[in-house]
């Protein structure tokens, strides 16, 4: 019995001799120094900058229209080329004139006839030998022979069609000897010397702009083009509640083709915002964009943030307060709310100047 109690007490000293060594172990690593991870930063301060509105549209001729023939007749002559550059009044294609030329005679003739008998009567009328229903059926007749006259002028004149306005005969749909009926399509001419960039705004953003105002359309190619707004619809799509604006853009040189898609950037307002390197941002927790500054306490703070305007230098960029510090370098290695060693980046106007001297 003795040596059963020695034996226990033995294994109990040996279980509190191990215990003791495992919580000493676990003091000594909660006391050991912790060391902080160093990140850069740059003290930056917001600056008022115009928020531009970046809108998807294209780019549509000044003007666009659909020839028709005019009267019923065969294609005679087709004057001009697809794609070809017309000036306003320019013959553009001939019909045949039919029997056009005799009836014409004929109508001269008749107008005539009655131009001739009315001053008959009238000559009769003074000495009381023409009645008064002799002179209206005159004067009715007479005026039926100029409708007719004008009438078969006007024909003849539709067949040839001339250009409306100076521009480019963009498609063509006809050939030499084909009977063309009254309404038909025969060409579609448009003018490219101007275009219109044209978007629909939507209606929270389109009190922001007026006519008149400058903006500038960056085309699908990247080419950056500056425009002026001429038309802002008083009345929203009835399907998505937005409003159609147009704006006038010189193309004298034939610079851009219509039908393009582009993008309109129109100044809005002035916001404040802070202007950084892209290398700068990093994505928080749930995939958002944004920056981490240096908080209180020196710990790392994530800002989601919104970009505004890219430029060669960098981007602007709202959502931070009006003055922090941006983490420039380390963003990479930190979490949200860690205690850091900030190190400010180095003033390169002054590195400069050191180095001159």
């Amino acid at each position: 019995m003795a040596i059963v109690v020695a034996l226990s007490l033995w294994l109990w000293s040996g279980s509190d001799a191990k215990q003791h060594d495992v919580e000493q172990s676990a003091t000594a690593l909660n006391t050991a120094p912790v060391s902080l991870l160093k990140v850069q930063y740059r003290h930056s301060v917001a600056s008022d900058i115009e928020r531009v509105v970046k809108i998807q549209g294209q780019l549509e001729p000044f003007r666009s229209a659909v020839l028709r023939a005019e009267t019923e007749e065969t294609i005679k002559e087709i004057h001009v080329e697809k794609g070809q550059q017309v000036s306003k009044g320019d013959l553009l294609f001939s019909l045949e004139l039919g029997d056009r030329m005799e009836r014409l005679a004929e109508a001269k003739a008749q107008l005539l006839q009655y131009q001739v008998k009315l001053k008959g009567i009238k000559k009769l009328g003074k000495t009381n030998l023409s009645s008064e229903n002799s002179l209206r059926e005159a004067e009715t007749n007479l005026a039926a022979a100029n409708t007719q006259l004008a009438a078969i002028k006007l024909d003849i004149k539709h067949t040839r069609i001339r250009a409306p306005f100076t521009g480019i005969v963009n498609d063509y749909l006809i050939e030499v000897g084909e009977l063309v009926q009254m309404g038909d399509n025969l060409a579609t001419l448009v003018e490219c010397s101007r275009l219109l960039a044209t978007a629909q705004v939507p209606q929270l953003t389109a009190g922001k702009f007026s006519l008149g105002q400058a903006l500038e359309i960056i085309t699908a190619a990247d080419e950056r083009i500056k425009g002026t707004i001429t038309y802002i619809s008083s009345v929203a799509d009835e399907a998505t509640r937005s409003f159609r604006i147009e704006a006038e853009i010189d193309n004298r040189d034939r610079g851009v083709a219509a039908g393009m898609s582009a993008t309109l950037a129109i100044p809005a307002d002035n916001v404040s915002a802070h202007f950084i390197s892209p290398a700068h941002l990093t994505l928080g927790n749930d995939g958002s964009i944004g920056v981490y500054i240096v908080a209180e306490e020196d710990r790392v703070q994530f800002f989601p943030i919104r970009m505004l305007r890219n430029e060669s230098a960098g981007t602007w960029i709202t959502g931070l307060p009006e003055k922090v510090r941006i983490v420039t370098l380390g963003q990479g290695f930190v979490i949200n709310n860690q205690k850091i060693i900030p190190i400010a980046e180095p003033d390169k106007t002054a590195a400069a100047a050191g180095a001159v001297l």
